[in-house]
């Protein structure tokens, strides 16, 4: 069986396999959406935590980030 597997795989052209293969990451590679970012704040000085709190009251979140 293992043999037909290879012969069949050598049959297909560049983008058959590219694309069987990006079907195939979806099992390896976590999706962003499913990636969770978690944060320990209790962790984080203080000073680090009014400084958080401040941006994000300030709305200077999203600027924070793109530099």
């Amino acid at each position: 069986m293992a043999i037909s597997i290879i012969a069949e795989w050598q049959k297909l052209e560049g983008k058959d396999k590219l694309s069987f293969y990006k079907d195939l990451l979806k099992y390896a590679v976590p999706t962003l959406s499913t990636m969770q970012l978690e944060t320990e704040f209790d962790r984080l000085p203080d000073d680090q935590l009014d400084e958080l709190i401040n941006r994000i009251k300030n709305g200077k979140y999203e600027e924070a980030r793109e530099n």
